[in-house]
Parts: C-alpha cells; structure tokens; sequence
C-alpha cells in the first residue's frame, strides 16, 4: 500500500506561535507499507457481537522529521518502521437480562510503534503514535414511551511528537464524558439536552526544547494546563 504526502510537508514553513520552522525538502517521497492481520469476530446471539483485529504494519519510506543537508530539518524518509496492536469493537444488549431496550457500544485500541531516531540513533515510537484509544456509549430507550437517556465517555493516550530540537505532548487529563436525555416525539420532532466534560477534563501540553538533543543539553521547558469546564447544549432533529 503507497501512502499519500501533503504539499505543505514539501514546502518551507514557520511556526510563529510554537517558534518552530521547517525547511523545503523536494526529496520527500510517499510511505509503502505492508500490513499482516488475524482478525476474529463473535456472535453473541441476543447478547450482541465482539469484533478483534491483531495486526503489524511494515512501513519503508516513513515520514517523520528528519536533518536536511544545508541545515534545518523538515519532513523526510526513514527508511523503516513498524506499527503493531490490537483493536476492536462490542456491541452488548440488555434485553436477555429483563432489562429492555439498553445497548452498549464498546471500542478500544493499543497501538505502538519502532522506528530509529535519526539524531540519537536509539529505537523509539513514531512521532505521535495513538497508544490508547478507548471509547464507550451506552443508550436506554425507555420501553413504551418516546423517552431515551445515555452518556458516551472517551480517552486516549497519545504519543510524543519528536522533532530534532524538541520533544513534546499533547495529553488530555481522563476522560471526556458526557450524559443525555432525549424525546422523540415533541410535535414531530427529537429534542435533546446534553452536558459535556462532567469529569472535567482539561487540556494538557508539555515541550522541552533542546539547544542539542544529541547530548540532552535541554534550552527551556514548559507545561500548560488548561481547564475548559462543563459544555451544555441542545438539540433540535426534525424535517422542516
């Protein structure tokens, strides 16, 4: 499988905010990867389904930041890595415990990744590999009426995004979760009131900014740690 390259990985650019810049690199050339996978799936009867994937992705080309011959760095080809995990889906009904009308979703995701460091030499994961991901939504139809009420809850842990000159992360704290209550059936229509971040996630960033990696010898680091608070909306679904 070829992968595709965005125009802005060629071209020269500038980071004002993050105070970071990319050289022009006309050498860049897609990804070519070869993926094995054993994949299973169940079913549960009334009690629904289960789906797994196992995989390993060989990749020879990687893009990731590389030095560039004049100075700088840019986007660039490595000449390999590998991405390995296992991931999957579920789907459980309540109905066959006397409880009618609850469906369960569940999805997860581990994933890592191998490639040379091409300052340090060492092994390490991809630049922003998705370790976990998790997600799960959960909605009870109220038997006999128009009423329905749920929640969803999602998290991931990411992986570090590694420059020549600079290691950082962009990690949220636990969880984002958020609740719902809904009817189907005002004049024709679905309303639905919603609350967002009832755990109160927050948005966290961390960098260190080396003036030589190589060595560790580290220039400045900083952490930001943003609260964003409860989210509250309100839906309106019908034909108009």
């Amino acid at each position: 499988m070829v992968g595709q390259l965005d125009f802005f990985d060629f071209i020269a650019s500038v980071d004002l905010d993050q105070d970071r810049e990319d050289v022009s690199n006309a050498n860049l050339v897609p990804e070519q990867s070869w993926v094995y996978e054993v994949e299973a799936s169940w079913r549960l009867g009334s009690l629904g389904n289960l789906n797994l994937r196992s995989f390993v992705e060989d990749i020879s080309d990687i893009v990731d930041q590389i030095p560039i011959d004049g100075g700088g760095q840019a986007p660039g080809n490595l000449p390999s890595a590998r991405f390995y995990g296992i991931e999957g889906n579920a789907t459980l009904l309540s109905d066959r415990f006397g409880w009618k009308g609850t469906r369960v979703d569940v999805g997860f995701a581990f994933t890592d990744s191998e490639v040379r460091d091409p300052l340090i030499g060492n092994i390490r994961s991809v630049s922003g590999t998705d370790l976990i991901d998790l997600n799960l939504n959960l909605r009870h139809d109220v038997p006999g009426s128009s009423w329905a009420f749920g929640g969803q809850g999602e998290w991931e842990k990411n992986g570090r995004e590694v420059r020549l000159d600079e290691v950082f992360l962009n990690q949220p704290s636990f969880a984002f979760v958020s609740a719902f209550v809904e009817n189907k059936d005002v004049a024709g229509m679905t309303l639905r009131a919603r609350a967002g971040n009832l755990l109160g996630q927050r948005d966290r960033f961390e960098r260190t900014v080396f003036d030589d990696r190589a060595t560790g010898q580290v220039a400045f680091s900083e952490r930001r740690d943003r609260r964003f608070g409860t989210i509250f909306s309100f839906d309106v679904e019908g034909s108009f």
